[in-house]
């Protein structure tokens, strides 16, 4: 039986902080557009998104253990803890924690749901997305189509959980117009984070879009979407985004040109660290702006 410490080390807490920072960027995007977020509202969503990605964490490791064992090259913020493939913990018991999570995220949007019904339709797409992400039968890791999976639920359904009860469905553009480029870096940033991987998955039969494209093509793509991330973040200054959000283009461009040296040299922790520092950036400088 896993130690307690090792249940807690194997759903890597501090990743959390990515579900509260989408929605404290949902609560400071509904005010700038005027609306008011009730703070019980809030707090529903953030439970419901909380565990709901501690769920995934766990579903990750149990679902992910040939591929995790078959992975030579771990790094600091992909290829699992390790700590299945070391026998510390079994896939049972992480399965087991990970359905007590996506049951009490469930339980957190339904409250949400009473509340506020219209919420059912941003809670049931992303708790099924989450799920749905590493197991089976759906299994969207394994089929090049978790990268923009993650994309579309941390940077788009996260903040909508607030949005939505607000009474700011997508027809209010001004609380959603930022969330298209930030879910174009959440998914490049996860491409980017499976690169190193791709030799295992590829053993494993777990079929990234690293592995699905190959090296070379990923590479294009990722500058294609660091290029198009870059022209985005510069035309949403018409959209009275204010001069700071050029920063993000600049560095989404200078992304795209290191990034074949980065890959060269096989600078995986750097490459994960620039994409991962680049979807931040932008996260940061959206949240400046809403409660500017």
């Amino acid at each position: 039986m896993a130690t307690l410490g090792d249940l807690l080390r194997l759903g890597r807490p501090h990743f959390l902080l990515a579900g509260v920072a989408f929605v404290a960027l949902g609560i400071a995007l509904a005010r700038h557009a005027g609306a008011a977020v009730d703070p019980l509202d809030a707090a529903l969503a953030m439970a419901a998104v909380a565990f709901t990605q501690w769920g995934v964490h766990y579903g990750n490791e149990a679902h992910d253990v040939d591929a995790d064992r078959a992975n030579p090259r771990r790094t600091r913020l992909a290829g699992g803890s390790g700590l299945v493939v070391a026998g510390r913990v079994t896939e049972g018991e992480a399965r087991l924690v990970a359905a007590c999570l996506f049951g009490a995220g469930a339980a957190a949007a339904g409250a949400l749901a009473w509340r506020a019904p219209a919420s059912l339709a941003v809670s049931v797409p992303l708790v099924a997305l989450s799920w749905a992400y590493s197991a089976p039968p759906l299994r969207l890791c394994a089929r090049g189509l978790g990268e923009a999976a993650t994309g579309l639920i941390v940077a788009v359904l996260v903040p909508a959980l607030v949005l939505v009860p607000a009474g700011l469905g997508p027809a209010a553009t001004a609380a959603w117009w930022p969330l298209a480029p930030l879910a174009l870096q959440v998914a490049a940033a996860v491409a980017v984070l499976s690169l190193p991987d791709a030799d295992g998955d590829a053993a494993a039969g777990k079929r990234t879009l690293a592995v699905r494209l190959g090296p070379r093509r990923t590479r294009r793509l990722l500058q294609v979407a660091w290029l198009a991330c870059g022209l985005g973040s510069t035309a949403s200054l018409v959209f009275g985004a204010p001069p700071p959000f050029a920063l993000t283009g600049g560095a989404a461009f200078a992304a795209a040109v290191a990034l074949p040296v980065l890959v060269l040299r096989r600078s995986w922790d750097t490459l994960s660290l620039v994409a991962m520092g680049i979807a931040a950036l932008q996260w940061a400088l959206t949240l400046a702006w809403a409660l500017g």
